[in-house]
C-alpha cells in the first residue's frame, strides 16, 4: 500500500480560522479533481474538506509527490498549512489506512464519536465518484472506513449520548416540544457554536428557521450553507410569540432575552424552550419562573456532557480493536488483489512469449505438429508458473513482500503494470 498517500492538516495541528481558509469553497474541490488527475502523475484521489480538517487521499507511482500536490493546494487557496511541517501530516501505506479508519469511526474527532464525520466520507467519496477521480483502490478503501465506522457505533457506546453543549441542549428540548420537524425556531449567534448548533437542527429535519446576527454577512453565509432564514437582531422580539424554541449562542456581556422583555409579550399559547449556550450567559435566569418557559443552560447541562463523555471515553479501546480488524481485513483484500495482479501479468506475459516462439516457427511444423508443440509448450508454461504463483499466494515471509512492493517481477520479465493504481 505505499502508492497510498494522505497530506492533511486538522485541527490538532493548526487553528481553526486557518483551517476555515483552507475549508475552500465547494467548486473548488472540483477543481482539485481536474487538475490531480490530468495534470499530476495521480491515479486516484479523494478530498476530505471539514471545519475541523483538511485531507487528500491519492494513488500514484511517483515518490515524495505530497509536496507537488501542497504547492499546488497553496497556489489554489493562499493556505500554507499543507506546506509547513508543524501544521500538517503526511501518511503513507497502512498509516494512512489506518487513519482514515480511525476518522470514519470517530476516534479523530475533537468530540469522540461526533456523528457528522461518517457522512462527511460518505460524501467524500461520492463527489470523487462523480467527479471521475477515484478508482478501484479508493472506492474500496473509503467503502471499508464507512463499513468500520458504522460497526464502531453499532458494536460501541463511541457514539452514545450527547458529548455537545448544542447536542445536550437540543434533547433536552425535543423532551418538551417533541420533534424538530415542523417546529420554528430562533438561533442568535454566528460563531462556532452556532455553526454546530446549524448542523444539528438542519439534522433534526428542520426545513428553515431564523437566524439573528450582528453580522449580517455571517448569518447569510450560514443561512446558504445550512438553511435558514437572516434577520436582525431588533426583529427577534416581534417573532418570540411565534416560535417554539429559542437558542442563544452569543459571546456578548449582556442579557438578551430578560424576564420583563417576555412578560410584556403576555400568556404563551403552547411550551417554549429557550436555550443559553453563551458564555458569559444571555438569557436571564429568572425566565426561568415564567410558566410555559423551559429554561436550560451550560451549568445544568454540564453534568450530562460528563455523563456521555465518560461512556464514550470507556468505548475507545473497544472501538480501535475493531479498527484493527477491519485494518487487518482490507490489508488482506490488497494483498489478494496484488496477488492476482501479479499473477494475471505473469500468465499473460509468459503466453505472448509462448504464442510468439510458436508463430516464428509455425512454417515448420505440419498442423499436427503444431497442435502438439502448442499443448506441450502450455502444459511447459504452467509447470514453470506453479511455484512462483503458489510462493506468492501462501508464503508470508518477508521475501514475497519484497517480491511486491519492489515490483521485482515486473523487472525481472518486463511484465506491464495491471494494478490500476493500487
Amino acid at each position: 500500500m505505499k502508492k497510498l498517500t494522505l497530506i492533511a492538516s486538522d485541527y490538532n495541528h493548526a487553528p481553526i480560522g486557518a483551517l476555515e481558509k483552507l475549508s475552500i469553497k465547494e467548486n473548488y474541490i472540483d477543481h482539485i479533481y481536474t487538475e490531480l488527475i490530468e495534470s499530476f502523475p495521480i491515479n486516484e484521489v479523494v478530498v476530505l474538506s471539514t471545519c475541523n480538517r483538511f485531507e487528500i487521499y491519492f494513488v500514484s507511482e511517483k515518490d515524495e509527490i505530497e509536496n507537488l500536490v501542497a504547492d499546488y493546494i497553496f497556489k489554489l487557496t493562499g493556505s500554507e498549512l499543507l506546506k509547513q511541517e508543524q501544521t500538517k501530516y503526511v501518511l503513507k501505506g497502512e498509516s494512512a489506512v489506518n487513519h482514515l479508519f480511525e476518522v470514519s469511526a470517530g476516534l479523530k474527532s475533537q468530540i469522540i464519536g461526533e456523528p457528522e464525520i461518517l457522512g462527511q466520507v460518505k460524501s467524500s467519496i461520492s463527489r470523487s465518484r462523480e467527479s471521475r477521480a477515484s478508482g478501484p483502490f479508493l472506492l474500496k478503501l473509503f467503502e471499508s472506513a464507512i463499513k468500520t465506522g458504522k460497526r464502531v457505533r453499532t458494536r460501541t457506546n463511541i457514539a452514545k449520548g450527547n458529548a455537545s453543549y448544542a447536542s445536550a441542549a437540543l434533547a433536552k428540548a425535543s423532551e418538551v416540544i417533541g420533534s424538530f420537524k415542523g417546529k420554528k425556531v430562533i438561533l442568535l449567534g454566528t460563531g462556532k457554536i452556532g455553526v454546530t448548533v446549524s448542523k444539528y437542527l438542519r439534522s433534526l429535519g428542520l426545513d428553515s428557521y431564523y437566524i439573528a446576527s450582528r453580522n449580517k454577512s455571517r448569518a447569510k453565509s450560514l443561512t446558504e450553507k445550512y438553511g435558514g432564514i437572516p434577520i436582525s437582531l431588533d426583529k427577534v422580539k416581534k417573532l418570540i410569540p411565534e416560535v417554539d424554541c429559542l437558542i442563544s449562542a452569543t459571546n456578548v456581556e449582556i442579557k438578551i432575552i430578560n424576564r420583563s422583555m417576555l412578560e410584556k409579550l403576555g400568556k404563551f399559547k403552547s411550551p417554549k424552550v429557550i436555550i443559553d449556550l453563551g458564555m458569559p450567559r444571555n438569557v436571564d435566569p429568572e425566565i426561568a419562573e415564567i410558566k410555559g418557559i423551559y429554561l436550560f443552560n451550560i451549568s445544568n447541562l454540564d453534568q450530562s456532557i460528563q455523563n456521555s463523555i465518560q461512556q464514550r471515553k470507556e468505548s475507545v479501546a473497544e472501538a480501535e480493536m475493531i479498527v484493527t480488524k477491519e485494518v487487518k481485513s482490507f490489508r488482506k483484500w490488497h494483498r489478494n488483489n496484488e496477488e492476482s495482479d501479479i499473477s494475471r501479468s505473469l500468465i499473460k506475459h509468459f503466453n505472448i512469449v509462448k504464442e510468439e516462439v510458436l508463430a516464428v516457427n509455425s512454417h515448420k511444423m505440419s498442423e499436427k505438429e503444431f497442435k502438439q508443440v502448442d499443448k506441450i509448450t502450455s502444459l511447459l508454461v504452467k509447470r514453470l508458473l506453479h511455484q512462483p504463483l503458489s510462493f506468492l499466494k501462501n508464503d508470508d515471509g518477508p521475501h514475497r513482500e519484497m517480491l511486491l512492493k519492489k515490483g521485482v517481477l515486473n523487472k525481472l520479465f518486463g511484465l506491464q503494470n495491471h494494478s490500476n493504481g493500487r
